[in-house]
């Protein structure tokens, strides 16, 4: 794999990290609006990593989910379910973060679903990402540890 891409793909675990530390910071401070964002940028960073072996470059919200359809769900290499996750936290992101309901709408328990769904799809995007680029080894392992 070129050394840009292994470049690319590095920062794009580390973004993942990140938001997921930040999401658990903020569940634990009773931001569940915030969590929710966090947990649906987790996925998609994961997402736009897994792409990336396959040399898929996306910038929108939406190609995320439909490219990881076209090059993981259709072959049978990715749980259809990951995508499902990825759009429904989507979703859940926009309603926190531009509806005035989302104030009262966000609760401990379902931030908890999101959670859930965010360390079920990762395992999955975490196995294809061993298997496409293993050299990320060490990082994958700190990303399930993390979510374990």
């Amino acid at each position: 794999m070129e050394q840009e891409r292994i470049e690319f793909i590095e920062v794009e675990l580390e973004l993942a990290i990140e938001n997921f530390e930040s999401s658990m910071d903020d569940i634990k401070a009773q931001r569940f609006r915030r969590a929710t964002s966090g947990f649906y940028f987790t996925l998609e960073h994961l997402a736009k990593a897994l792409l990336l072996t396959v040399g898929v470059e996306v910038e929108s919200h939406g190609a995320v989910t439909r490219m990881l359809g076209l090059h993981f769900v259709k072959s049978a290499s990715l749980s259809a379910r990951v995508t499902r996750h990825l759009g429904s936290l989507y979703e859940r992101r926009h309603t926190a973060e531009y509806s005035p309901r989302a104030a009262w709408e966000f609760t401990a328990e379902e931030v908890s679903t999101y959670l859930e769904w965010v360390k079920e799809s990762a395992v999955d995007i975490l196995e294809e990402l061993q298997k496409n680029a293993p050299e990320h080894e060490t990082k994958l392992k700190e990303i399930y540890d993390k979510m374990s």
